[in-house]
């Protein structure tokens, strides 16, 4: 039966890893050690919370572990479910989980061919940097076959602080992109705020300082009222501020230019789109704007 006294290999030290490890150390699970290609970040994190172990051979890991945590990029789970099924050992009484947002389950098929319960873990939250991440309250999708395996890692998320629940495999990669929208995409649209900023001269000041300020209000209005919460040329149909913007897009370089005006016409495509379900309808100018965009678009 697994429960927190169950004996843990954590695969992989990279971000994920340094906000996992000290939690689950914390809520006293019993992580065995950590399996790294490159020795020193796990030597440093084995280290650092007093395990047992740390190496950069899976061979290694003691014949005691019974969950595997896989905290790997997308591109090696694969690769290493293969290392892993060649392991001298009793599959039929392991959990092999990785915590992929675009991967399912079946990933570790492998595994699962040799006995072994599979899942997928994947914490709705950006880990930016190997600083521990505030994770209480966020939202966790956890797949798999298992009753075990499900019963273990909702146990988990509750210990957290996790609001956990279960996805469709087939349809996990819409939700992982939803994720990329909503928190690295706010990254592109900040970095291209402070390119603009740059051609007013403002270079070298703290742009975000600048736009903090309706950021926050956006935010909070997004929260009460959801995304058509807008405000801006395109909800007013301001179809003169638009054109002025093309335009200026227009005078940059040839590679800022088409980046700029690339993201500024989709994503002002999108906004119609919400005007369109929220009204019902475009106005004249706003009709006037989708054109403009669509053959500013034809240019590009």
């Amino acid at each position: 039966m697994l429960n927190r006294n169950s004996k843990i290999a954590v695969i992989g030290a990279g971000k994920v890893a340094h906000t996992l490890v000290p939690l689950l150390v914390k809520k006293n699970y019993s992580i065995k050690g950590i399996i790294s290609r490159s020795s020193n970040p796990a030597r440093t994190l084995a280290k650092k919370y007093k395990l047992e172990f740390n190496s950069d051979n899976i061979n290694d890991i003691p014949p005691d572990v019974k969950v595997f945590l896989i905290m790997v990029p997308d591109n090696q789970i694969a690769s290493v479910a293969r290392e892993l099924s060649v392991l001298r050992k009793d599959f039929k009484e392991c959990l092999f989980v990785h915590t992929s947002g675009s991967e399912g389950s079946s990933v570790l098929k492998v595994l699962e061919n040799k006995g072994g319960m599979t899942a997928s873990f994947h914490i709705m939250q950006t880990f930016p940097s190997i600083k521990q991440t505030d994770i209480k309250n966020s939202f966790a999708s956890i797949e798999t076959r298992y009753a075990p395996a499900g019963r273990y890692l909702f146990s988990l998320g509750r210990t957290l602080n996790l609001k956990s629940f279960t996805p469709n495999e087939e349809t996990k990669v819409y939700y992982h992109m939803a994720g990329v929208f909503a928190a690295n995409f706010i990254n592109a649209s900040l970095f291209s705020s402070g390119v603009l900023l740059e051609k007013t001269g403002l270079t070298g000041r703290n742009h975000f300082n600048i736009y903090e300020p309706i950021i926050t209000t956006t935010i909070a209005n997004i929260k009460e009222n959801g995304p058509a919460a807008l405000s801006g040329p395109v909800q007013r149909g301001d179809s003169v501020t638009i054109a002025k913007h093309l335009k200026s897009l227009n005078k940059l370089k040839t590679d800022e230019r088409k980046l700029l005006m690339q993201s500024y016409i989709a994503q002002s495509m999108i906004l119609l789109e919400i005007i369109r379900g929220q009204e019902g309808k475009l106005n004249q100018g706003q009709k006037e704007i989708k054109r403009m965009l669509a053959a500013a678009s034809k240019k590009i």
